[in-house]
């Protein structure tokens, strides 16, 4: 994201810069606080918050802007008046901020629209600073179109001020925020009248389950940036675990490190073996060794449904039917060469990373890295693009020549995206 499209807390007067930072860190300072009791030997969570918004930057940045508007209005100071360059939050930012919400309210059309409408801004090579720079655009509908010429013409959004605003919007990204909560789950509590972390920690008929569980008790790790340092370290991890199972097994650090970010949510890897079948047990076996070094904070194995028979698939499935695992594993900072990216005044010598861990058989190895390498909605419009353009069926197992139809095998994904008549996007340009 450019500074160019961000607020720039510069632009204020030092006066009710001081003034208004005040306000709101007194705001801040006034919130209780609880602290989660852990088991001995578990990392220990962040001091929850009574209250939700403040746990996420954006939110905070937001908050931070509507805090001083307020503290300025009651000092009668003159509204603040921004050009529209120096906006609340990016196009972008607007966009996925629509996007969520619609899909918290599992509007699937309206959320699909405005991603895509971000993802496109996010492939340009500067801000959109006027309309007649968005003229020719694709994928902006009338309602994109109409939030973005608020932004551009006014500074702000009324529409996002509104759901950022909203406390239910504000709810369901707190809970959604933890390891196996979904936007269903999180509405459930909601409508409880559950607003934070501490009302859901003690509410006696709420039953976590396991992944919930180790969620809240490594939040404050969890919810932390994953620096490529730390991913890189992981990977050496699970390499080690690997080849001491078997030597000629492959293991591809996939997801956003992939393609070239620096800091991740998760570590998302993909483990295959040359010999037909070895990828079965493979799984098992590497958890199996991670247990016995002592490293192990969670696991869940979903046994692979791959079903040759059942291919291709008609609809956009975000998983495949691979085995896989989700697993939190204890990162030593000796194991990461830049150190690890610790929370602040946390003096411990490791922290709690999460990992995602495929195995495909070898020959579908590469549909596999297309799909997890992402981002999910360059998946999807690549997969759009071969269904309309080229009548062809592609996931995350094959593709699929409706016209032949025949599967069409590839080794490698430039080899898919030859079948596709598309020129090989490197794995970086896929970010949007």
């Amino acid at each position: 994201m450019t500074g160019s499209c961000r607020l720039h807390i510069s632009v204020w007067s030092s006066r009710r810069k001081a003034t208004c930072r005040k306000t709101f860190r007194g705001q801040r300072q006034g919130q209780g606080h609880r602290r989660r009791i852990s088991p001995s030997g578990s990392s220990h969570l962040a001091r929850l918050p009574l209250l939700s918004v403040s746990h996420h930057s954006l939110f905070f940045k937001a908050l931070q802007f509507f805090m001083c508007h307020i503290c300025c209005s009651r000092l009668r100071c003159p509204p603040l008046r921004l050009p529209p360059v120096f906006v609340l939050l990016s196009l972008q930012d607007a966009f996925e901020v629509l996007a969520e919400n619609y899909e918290f309210s599992e509007m699937e059309g309206p959320c699909l629209a405005f991603r895509r409408a971000a993802s496109v801004l996010k492939s340009l090579p500067s801000a959109v600073e006027s309309l007649r720079a968005a003229q020719d655009l694709p994928c902006l509908g009338e309602h994109t179109k109409a939030v973005m010429e608020e932004i551009l013409r006014c500074g702000r959004s009324f529409e996002v001020e509104k759901i950022l605003s909203d406390e239910r919007f504000q709810t369901l990204k707190l809970f959604t925020s933890v390891f196996g909560v979904g936007p269903k789950t999180a509405e459930k509590w909601h409508r409880r009248g559950l607003r934070s972390f501490s009302e859901v920690l003690a509410e006696p008929s709420i039953h976590l389950n396991r992944m919930q569980q180790s969620g809240f008790l490594h939040y404050g790790d969890i919810s932390r940036a994953v620096s490529k340092a730390e991913a890189r370290a992981v990977g050496n991890i699970i390499d080690e675990a690997v080849r001491a199972i078997t030597p000629d097994a492959m293991l591809t650090l996939t997801g956003g490190f992939r393609r070239g970010k620096e800091f991740g949510h998760d570590v998302d890897l993909i483990v295959t073996a040359a010999e037909p079948g070895r990828e079965q047990n493979l799984l098992s076996e590497i958890i199996d060794s991670l247990k016995k070094q002592g490293i192990l904070l969670f696991c869940e194995y979903q046994a692979s449904t791959f079903d040759t028979t059942k291919l291709p698939s008609h609809r956009f499935e975000a998983m495949d039917h691979f085995a896989k695992c989700f697993l939190i594993l204890r990162l030593e900072g000796s194991r990461v060469d830049e150190g690890l990216h610790s929370a602040e005044g946390d003096s411990r010598n490791w922290r709690a990373v999460r990992v995602d861990l495929v195995s495909p058989p070898a020959d579908h190895f590469a549909f596999t890295l297309l799909g997890w390498t992402g981002s999910r909605q360059f998946e999807r419009d690549l997969r759009r693009f071969a269904r309309l353009e080229r009548r062809m069926l592609l996931d995350n197992h094959a593709l699929f020549d409706k016209t032949k139809k025949e599967f069409l095998t590839a080794t490698t994904e430039k080899d898919i995206f030859d079948h596709l008549g598309l020129e090989y996007i490197e794995p970086w340009q896929r970010n949007a």
